[in-house]
């Protein structure tokens, strides 16, 4: 089957998407809930997840006994991400064609799932918080601890002359403005 994003620019995402991976490995809660409950929450009927396990759109199927993690559960994930697809009033056929284009299972989380008609399927990062420093000096302490333990003598070296001609432009300034 061609990508529906054949287009070669496609292939490079901009900052902040990714190419989507299933959610596999997550931590186990203590607070479980069974299939029927999940299912409740999800208002998603037993007959639609036999029917979506039918045709190949889940990885798992109806007559499960086992409880499902009320939270981050990638099946739960996987159920919704389904639903989503399958109630935004696309044909069997379209959904077909959208979800081949994923890696299986479609356990994604389904917040940070988006498709893009440019680059096909991507997952939304969230953004990396920086902390700004509470004190400029302790990050410029910082970094020439790291470039000295780095033994970084071409940037020690930079600093010291930026330094030093930032030294002798000050007291130029302050020798042409004494009287």
């Amino acid at each position: 089957m061609t990508p529906l994003h054949s287009d070669p620019i496609s292939d490079e995402l901009p900052s902040g998407l990714v190419r989507p991976q299933p959610t596999t490995n997550h931590q186990g809660c203590l607070f479980r809930i069974s299939l029927a409950d999940a299912l409740f929450r999800l208002r998603v009927s037993p007959d639609d997840l036999r029917r979506w396990y039918e045709r190949g759109w889940l990885s798992f199927g109806e007559g499960l006994t086992e409880e499902f993690d009320e939270f981050d559960d990638p099946r739960v994930f996987e159920i919704q991400v389904v639903r989503d697809i399958v109630r935004s009033g696309l044909t069997d056929v379209q959904i077909e064609n959208l979800l081949a284009e994923l890696p299986k299972p479609f356990a994604f989380d389904p917040t940070r799932l988006a498709f893009s008609f440019r680059y096909g399927w991507v997952c939304v990062e969230p953004p990396v918080e920086i902390p700004e420093p509470s004190d400029v000096s302790d990050v410029i302490e910082q970094n020439i601890d790291d470039w000295i333990a780095e033994c970084d003598e071409e940037t020690l070296e930079g600093l010291q002359a930026r330094v030093a001609d930032a030294l002798r432009d000050l007291r130029g300034k302050r020798a042409s403005q004494s009287p």
